[in-house]
């Protein structure tokens, strides 16, 4: 739920918008319900939204077909080449990992960090 908040926040600097309260109580809700469900599927709920919703936001996307096109994209790899997707190293993976977080962090709080002026 905190995750679906900041998620809300990161996007909301990116395209230096504020999204209205309501569309956050929205998300809080559809968040709550959708682990409510899948707790009853013995599956863990969460977001794991930010990578995906900050790359977007920074390649100029606005409405939902980014993250539908991810899901499906998502799907069909897991669904149709699994035995594919097995073949590829944890490292490539980590990589492109660590590529998103360089894109989404923040580089000039690190000199409010080392100032002292973020607690």
């Amino acid at each position: 739920l905190v995750e679906s908040i900041l998620t809300l926040q990161a996007v909301d600097e990116i395209l230096d918008e504020t999204t209205p309260n309501w569309m956050k109580h929205l998300e809080c809700v559809a968040q709550g319900v959708g682990n409510g469900i899948s707790g009853l599927f013995m599956a863990l709920g969460g977001d794991a939204m930010i990578g995906q919703s900050c790359v977007n936001a920074l390649n100029g996307a606005k409405g939902r077909l980014s993250s539908l096109t991810a899901d499906f994209s998502v799907l069909l790899f897991v669904v149709v080449a699994s035995p594919f997707i097995e073949i590829v190293p944890m490292a490539g993976l980590a990589g492109i990992l660590f590529i998103v977080v360089m894109h989404c962090f923040q580089w000039q709080s690190l000199v409010l960090i080392v100032r002292r002026q973020i607690p």
